[in-house]
């Protein structure tokens, strides 16, 4: 479709620049009158096809970005790529390129690939400084130790001037070898002039001081939680369920937890990985049956979940019953 229009276009401004004076076999000469009005309605002509072609292109970029968008809610989230791949190739305006980016991370973010995200989101940022997307940001929250690859990419974000790129990098590589470095690098974001940043650097700092943290500490850290941005909140709020998980206060635990399925549902690997921890806070307190509630909402929404979904279904296999969550 776009390669019909583009040669329809060019066939009109040869069409209009062609001059009319121009002697072809059989040709009549015209006037300059006469020419002048064939000029200007050839004109009219082309400025005419060029605004058709303009709004076709730009309607047919926001059919592909509605589409993406719609396969994304759907958790076809592969598919989602696609479409919004084929809507960037259509160089979209700045306003659609940047929805465009931020649902590709989305989609990289639920897919569980971390270093296309990263460069995807940090992507958005040198694009648009002050987005609105900026909770989007796929900070390392889950307690699991980077790839070799991802931790070679983590420490090229490290290195990087961008603080937004800096605190990618750190919170990868805290649970490495490099963590010192990391840690020092956090808390010098965490006393930055970009507020967003400054406090999701100091939200990461907790998930190595939290564990040994007491009760007053971890009260404290609750009630800036709720000081913060809400959406900013919801790695914050799972640090801390898992804090009090590992401090067997089950009921605070499955309070914080939940807050993530709830509120962020688009965050997936957090909500994910909530749901099942927030399984088993509910388990300690003897609410099976609120247990299993949660582990099923977590194998029906998201299925694209391998790790804490293969969690709870072995967990139901181990205590009789391989369908009890299903």
């Amino acid at each position: 479709m776009k390669t019909q229009w583009r040669r329809r276009l060019a066939g009109v401004v040869e069409f209009v620049t062609t001059p009319c004076h121009r002697r072809d076999a059989g040709a009549t000469v015209l006037l300059p009158d006469r020419q002048r009005a064939v000029q200007a309605r050839r004109l009219n002509v082309m400025v005419v096809v060029i605004i058709l072609f303009l709004s076709a292109s730009a309607a047919a970029q926001d059919s592909l970005t509605g589409a993406a968008d719609a396969a994304r809610a759907a958790g076809r989230f592969d598919q989602a790529l696609v479409l919004y791949q084929k809507a960037m190739e259509g160089n979209p305006p700045r306003r659609t390129k940047l929805r465009i980016i931020a649902g590709s991370v989305r989609c990289y973010q639920a897919l569980d690939r971390p270093e296309r995200v990263g460069e995807a989101f940090l992507l958005l940022v040198r694009d648009d400084p002050q987005t609105p997307q900026f909770d989007c940001i796929p900070l390392a929250w889950l307690p699991r130790r980077p790839s070799v690859s991802l931790e070679q990419t983590a420490g090229k974000w490290l290195g990087r001037t961008e603080p937004a790129a800096q605190l990618l990098g750190a919170s990868y590589l805290l649970t490495t070898g490099e963590r010192s470095k990391a840690m020092a690098t956090l808390r010098r974001l965490a006393v930055g002039p970009d507020r967003r940043v400054a406090q999701l650097a100091m939200a990461q700092t907790w998930r190595a001081t939290l564990t040994t943290a007491d009760d007053e500490q971890l009260d404290a850290i609750e009630q800036t939680i709720r000081r913060m941005p809400e959406r900013f909140a919801a790695g914050p709020y799972f640090v801390l369920g898992r804090a009090y998980l590992q401090r067997q206060q089950w009921e605070k635990a499955a309070l914080a937890l939940l807050r993530v399925p709830i509120l962020y549902p688009q965050q997936r690997p957090l909500a994910a990985q909530s749901l099942a921890d927030a399984g088993r806070a509910m388990e300690q307190l003897g609410r099976t049956d609120r247990a299993v509630r949660l582990y099923r909402e977590l194998i029906r929404e998201y299925p694209e979940q391998t790790r804490p979904v293969a969690e709870v279904k072995g967990r139901g296999k181990r205590e009789g019953g391989g369908g009890k969550w299903e």
